[in-house]
């Protein structure tokens, strides 16, 4: 201990079980080239990299190349939508409330005929954010639900819901790029077999896939509110490839499935996440969520908006992707995180 700090002992031989799966990517990529890591305090994931007589320290994926003050930016959604709209990118409705404005955020959300979407001003993985919510109760409910765990000066938005399908698109500084399209997890029907049963099945199955990005389907209470708004119940018996979506968010860490479409990707979506990347000058890497009906198709002749940025992206997504190819994301971070090496 100096002065109450206590002062971290850096462990030699790094354990790369103890990392987790996209610092873990990064690092093979880093030691491939030839640098030796160590860990200093895998649960800060802090690490120490040495390379041709130089030294850096590592957070997560991130070294001293990303700078400071974009990322604060970056992380802050509202400031992240105005500073997207003043380049012209197309961008959700959306205002920012604070708990002393739920009033306000219901006006708000009926101003845009209650096809909105909640969600913290600052926050990562989904936690807390509600797609579509379609009247007041369901809007206070995840209100009231946000704040039960959160602190009484946190800040919320209230966005129009922007019909479509999701996609990532990653992207450097480099103009390297990778692009996945997420859908949220489903069941497919056989004329026999339950929802419950079927989301059962393609869960054995998902556990038993090696090599892809792949999660067990959660089924929880928003399954059950998002089935009954379709007339359905976990008992239902779907007719012969019906599909039947079992929520609305696309997180794969629920379920989602994720499919490569770098290959196909229209130039123009790529062209607007490269000009997203500039709004933030600073960040050598961004990953854009892009919601639009054809990723395929020319972006400035289609309804697209992108509704989030994020300054430190996931890897495996795109490394182990459910459908499709797989894509060298870890090679293009240490490119830019890295340019030395």
């Amino acid at each position: 201990m100096w002065l109450g700090i206590p002062i971290l002992k850096i462990v030699t031989e790094l354990d790369l079980n103890k990392l987790h799966t996209n610092q873990r990517l990064f690092v093979q990529e880093l030691t491939s080239r030839g640098a030796s890591v160590s860990a200093i305090d895998y649960g800060m994931e802090l690490l120490e990299v040495h390379y041709d007589s130089k030294k850096e320290y590592l957070i997560d994926r991130t070294s001293h190349i990303v700078s400071y003050v974009p990322a604060i930016l970056s992380a802050d959604k509202h400031l992240t939508k105005d500073i997207l709209n003043i380049a012209k990118i197309s961008i959700p409705k959306g205002r920012l409330f604070s708990l002393d404005d739920i009033d306000d955020a219901i006006d708000f959300a009926e101003s845009l005929n209650y096809a909105v979407v909640f969600k913290p001003n600052q926050g990562s993985h989904g936690l807390f954010v509600h797609s579509d919510i379609h009247n007041e109760l369901d809007l206070k409910e995840a209100i009231c639900t946000y704040f039960e765990q959160s602190d009484e000066d946190s800040l919320f938005l209230i966005e129009e819901y922007i019909t479509g399908l999701e996609n990532r698109i990653f992207i450097t500084s480099k103009d390297d790029y990778a692009v996945l399209q997420r859908e949220p997890a489903h069941v497919i029907g056989d004329g026999s077999h339950t929802i419950q049963e079927l989301a059962t099945t393609e869960t054995d199955y998902q556990k038993k896939v090696k090599g892809s990005a792949l999660c067990p389907i959660v089924i929880d209470e928003t399954v059950g509110k998002f089935l009954s708004r379709q007339g359905k119940t976990l008992e239902t018996v779907p007719k012969k490839d019906e599909k039947i979506y079992l929520r609305l968010t696309s997180n794969l860490a629920l379920g989602g499935i994720s499919t490569d479409m770098t290959d196909v990707a229209h130039p123009s979506a790529i062209k607007i996440a490269q000009q997203a990347l500039a709004c933030f000058e600073g960040l050598p890497i961004i990953g854009v969520d892009f919601i639009t009906p054809d990723i395929t198709k020319d972006q400035n002749k289609t309804k697209y908006g992108i509704i989030e940025v994020n300054v430190n992206p996931g890897l495996s997504m795109h490394t182990m992707p459910a459908i499709g190819k797989a894509q060298p994301v870890p090679k293009y971070l240490a490119d830019v995180m890295f340019p030395d090496l």
